[in-house]
């Protein structure tokens, strides 16, 4: 092999954009890699790929994929296969033919193995079914939520009564249900999405990075779910599923305030499934149906442009209602595309000080989007009024 060949390598394999995915589609995908090391006007003119299941064994037995291609191309290369299987991990690996300042027509060594795992074919392999809160629970969250009603010129809530448009705001549906499992666990998938927004924790813990999930789309015609691995958080016994739905883009105020809600639908929803592996070959599946419970909680209301209402006398959910199976069109739901959306920082606080009216200002020194971390005392009943903005007005007070 000549200098080239030594000092370049093929890095930061990616499927779909992503590195190591979960849940891409089963047909139409694309990788890309780039070329790294010391070496002055280098040009890719040739790839090699080969494409393997479910082991990075690309020496023995039969390859799903293997093929040299003369192309430039490194970026966004179509994988030419058939359609593949579903909930099935491929591994792959790609070498390249390039020309260097000095050498013409040296391979590279063979890439690491990268991998992406299939999601579901299609909407008839969902056994799970769309959710909400059944009316009673309803019935009783909009007694809670009148109070945070606001009426205005339009009349959006006028005699108690929501139409159409409205600033009413809804309380959280938080669904849940509790289930065993028999035998030692060696893989789980939560496939999961919401007409709406979700969070989802399992035995307590938050399942995925990610925040306002699913990402905004034109929900009538595609909405995304997301795969999470659960491996780690299940465990043989009893296990318990807890998701909050939140009014999200799909109900809530998604274009300003005083904006219009109920853009695509007036109440969230909830779709998933969880599939799970035992050692000795069986499996076992639990989806969303009308034996999950919904319940009250803390979140009194939340909504992206109206915001909040964290009461936490409501944090033993003790007040359970059921749930009821919708017909919603599942042909609409398909794999998650690009990045979630997720914290990539903490920022300190640069200055703590009141303001001219009293206020207390945190100044984190730049403009941006997330979410306030802080500690709180005091007595039930008090209330903490916690409101954003990007600058104070002239005289230094909270604008």
């Amino acid at each position: 092999m000549g200098n080239a060949a030594e000092a370049l390598r093929i890095v930061d394999m990616r499927c779909e954009g992503l590195a190591h995915p979960l849940g891409v589609p089963c047909q139409g995908l694309h990788v890309a890699w780039r070329i790294a090391g010391d070496a002055r006007g280098v040009r890719q003119t040739a790839y090699a790929i080969q494409v393997v299941r479910d082991r990075p064994d690309f020496e023995q037995g039969p390859l799903d994929l293997e093929e040299l291609v003369e192309s430039d191309s490194s970026c966004a290369v179509p994988l030419r296969l058939p359609e593949l299987a579903e909930k099935t991990v491929y591994y792959w690996r790609v070498k390249a033919r390039v020309d260097t300042e000095d050498e013409r027509g040296v391979w590279l060594a063979w890439s690491e193995a990268a991998s992406f795992e299939t999601g579901l074919a299609d909407a008839g392999s969902w056994r799970g079914q769309w959710i909400e809160a059944d009316e009673a629970f309803y019935a009783d969250a909009d007694q809670v939520c009148r109070q945070f009603w606001k009426e205005d010129a339009a009349g959006y809530a006028k005699n108690g009564k929501l139409g159409v448009r409205h600033q009413g705001l809804m309380r959280v549906p938080y669904l849940g249900k509790e289930f065993e499992l028999k035998g030692r666990i060696v893989k789980g998938r939560l496939y999961i999405t919401a007409r709406g927004f979700y969070e989802a924790r399992l035995n307590g813990k938050k399942i995925g990075p990610c925040a306002l999930a699913p990402d905004f789309t034109a929900y009538d015609k595609c909405i995304y779910y997301q795969t999470f691995d659960i491996t780690s958080e299940l465990k043989e016994g009893r296990n318990r599923l807890d998701i909050l739905l939140g009014d999200g883009w799909f109900a809530g105020h998604a274009q300003g305030i005083p904006g219009t809600n109920h853009l695509y639908g007036d109440r969230p929803a909830l779709l998933m499934q969880a599939d799970i592996c035992y050692e000795d070959g069986t499996k076992e599946t639990v989806a969303s149906d009308d034996s999950f419970s919904a319940a009250v909680g803390p979140l009194q209301y939340a909504d992206l442009f109206m915001g909040e209402y964290y009461d936490m006398r409501y944090e033993d959910q003790s007040l359970v209602y059921g749930t009821v199976v919708r017909d919603y069109d599942k042909s609409v739901v398909v794999p998650q595309r690009g990045e979630l959306i997720v914290a990539t920082e903490i920022l300190n606080a640069r200055r703590v000080f009141r303001d001219a009216e009293g206020s207390l200002i945190v100044d984190f020194g730049q403009a941006i989007a997330g979410r306030v971390r802080l500690r709180l005392t005091g007595g039930e009943g008090d209330i903490i009024t916690i409101e954003h903005s990007e600058e104070l007005d002239h005289n230094g007070v909270f604008h």
